[in-house]
Order: C-alpha cells, then structure tokens, then sequence
C-alpha cells in the first residue's frame, strides 16, 4: 500500500511539474510583430509561388483578468513589397487560462461556406462564433478533444438537409521546426473542421462526414504560431445530389522582415492584378495590383472596378492616372450582402477580372 501511495504521488507531482502554462508560447509584452507567408497548394500540396501573401501581424495590447491573460493581434496583408507599410484591417483575440488558449474564433471562416447559399446557415455560424479553447498544451498526445459541436438543418435547393458542424483539436508529438527566424522545438496541433450529413436510421441520426479541413499548427515557445498547414481536399456532396471536387490547401509560415521597398522605387514588368486577400472576407478584403514600366509614357489611367454576379457596377475603388509600381487598396462591403462579387482592373488596353467571396 505505501508504495501504491509513493507511486500516485510521485504520478501526481510529475504532472504538476510537466504542466505548461500556454502563455510562455506567446511573446511577453505588446510591440511584437509577425511576418508571415501563406501560399495556397495545388493538387500535389506544392506551394503556388504566383498566389503567395504576406501577412503582417502586431501584438497591439496585453490585458490581466482574474484568471487568465488576454492579447489583441493586429493583422495586415499584401504582397512582399508593400507588407511592411499595409494597413491593419482585422484583429485577433486570444486568451491564456493555465495550459489553454482560446481564441475568439469567427465559425463561417473554419468551415466551407461557400459550399451553401443558405442565409440562415451564414448567420447561425456567425450567432455561434466566440471564444473556443482550441489550444490545450497539457492535452495527452494523439488523444481527440472536442472544440465545437452544432446539429442543426440547411435549405440546400429547397430541400431541409440535417447536418452537423463540428471542430475538434489533437496535441500530437512536439517536433523540431526550422524556421527563418530560428529553431524551435515547438508544441503541434492538428485542428479538424467538419461537415457531416446526418442520414436518418432507426436508431438516430448517423453521421456521414462531407466536408474536412484538417489544419497542423506549429507553436513555439515565446513566439508562437510558426507554421500552418492544411492540405487540398476532396469534397463530395453526391449524396445530397451535389458535385465532387477538390478545395485548395495552404500554408502559412513565418518569415523574416521583408526588405522595405517604396512604391516609387519598384519596377514591376507586367500588369498584375492578385487575388483579394482575405478571400471570402466580412466585412473588408485588400486588393493589390502591378503597373509596369512603359517607354512609350510614364503613367496610364487606372480603374479598379467592383461588380456583383448580375454584372452590375458596385463601386468604383480607383479612378485616376498611375505611374509603374506596386498599389494596395481596402474593399469595404460593410453594407453589400453576402454573395459572389467581380473586380475588374483597366488599365490602357490591359483588362482584367478576378473573383472574391463576401461572407457574413
């Protein structure tokens, strides 16, 4: 019996000493800044090097509440060159209690919305998003724990389609990251999003899973998030008389500073217009585009047009004469609605259209 004893309190003690405080993941004191690289994957996870963005994240405050220390991220995004200077358009709330990091999670972006043209769906996600503990650093490794979980029904062609949505979380085994900025030994997540369709049985609702986004996330000590990645996958809705087809994966990994290099001092050799970043977005997204050098003359007239689906002119975000260089602007649909929308750059005899997704 006394050596039963020494053993639970030694197993008791050891746990005790090996807790992690998920706070020491994360830098101290507001001034910190993040660079980072997201590239979205073709269908072999490669990344594709002419969709990269960059994002520039800012620790803005550090707060102490009863039981737990929060922290509010800025966020920018562009391209390489203008990363430094890009303005911040979005933040990001964490919170530290012991061994847990909850952050205040935005649900229509962790699942696939654009899959569904329910308008009630978007706002029951968007009823549903707040705070969720998805970070767990004393979580047994390769054991599941579940984050979220909602059953509810979806008009899909005006049909009522029971489904569930669903995020669980998995601490897998820390591993050695090479990064820029350094070595890490970092703590790794692995953050399952999914879809299922709930096929009527006898004996309940069965679940069928539709959808999967499975998001590995390196977290260093100090630093925090190193690296992301989610791979492409499939998606078949066959069974709800929908298509199969493949969603691109990405990846997000920090980098060092970007070398500054002013708008006026760049050269780019052709026009550029790059996909909206965030995409889908809510309420506000950046578009960035490249004027190239003209021997024939030292400036061109510049529109930057947005339409809806119908082909209808929503806004006119730029309108002027432009010299060569790099440019960034915020689109701001705070008061369009959810939906497909077009934006078209004209430049000279140069025109071009690309296509972003509002989600709200």
């Amino acid at each position: 019996m006394k050596k039963f004893v020494v053993t639970i309190l030694f197993f008791v003690l050891a746990v005790q000493l090996g807790a992690q405080n998920a706070s020491d993941f994360f830098p101290a004191s507001p001034g910190y800044v993040w660079f980072y690289k997201a590239n979205e994957l073709d269908s072999n996870n490669v990344p594709i090097e002419e969709n990269s963005v960059w994002t520039r994240d800012s620790l803005a405050d550090m707060s102490v509440c009863v039981d737990c220390v929060g922290a509010i991220v800025f966020n920018a995004y562009g391209n390489e060159d203008l990363i430094s200077k890009a303005p911040y358009v979005d933040t990001t709330d964490i919170k530290f209690t012991g061994s847990i990091a909850s952050v205040r999670v935005d649900l229509t972006t962790l699942i696939d919305t654009a899959l569904f043209s329910d308008k009630n769906f978007y706002r029951t996600l968007a009823a549903l998003s707040g705070w969720y503990d998805i970070y767990r650093f004393n979580a047994i490794p390769g054991v599941e724990y579940l984050i979220f979980r909602k059953d509810t029904t979806v008009t899909i062609d005006s049909a009522d389609v029971p489904l569930r949505f669903e995020v669980s979380g998995a601490r897998e085994q820390d591993e050695d990251i090479d990064t820029e900025i350094g070595s890490f030994r970092c703590k790794k997540f692995l953050i399952s999003s999914t879809v299922y369709y709930l096929q009527p049985t006898p004996l309940g609702p069965f679940p069928i899973p539709l959808v999967r986004r499975q998001n590995t996330v390196w977290i260093a000590p100090q630093n925090w998030i190193v690296k992301e990645f989610a791979p492409t996958r499939g998606v078949d809705l066959s069974q709800l008389g929908g298509p199969q087809f493949a969603i691109p994966g990405t990846q997000k990994i920090i980098k060092s500073k970007p070398d500054a290099v002013e708008i006026e001092n760049t050269n780019p050799s052709e026009f550029v217009l790059r996909q909206n970043y965030p995409n889908p977005f809510n309420p506000t997204t950046i578009i960035s585009y490249s004027i190239p050098t003209s021997k024939k003359k030292q400036s061109v007239v510049v529109t930057l047009d947005v339409y809806n689906s119908l082909g209808q002119k929503i806004v006119t975000l730029v309108n002027k004469e432009q010299t060569h260089g790099n440019y960034a602007v915020q689109f701001d649909a705070s008061n369009l609605t959810s939906g497909v929308y077009f934006y078209t750059l004209r430049a000279g005899s140069f025109t071009t259209t690309r296509k972003m997704v509002l989600l709200k």
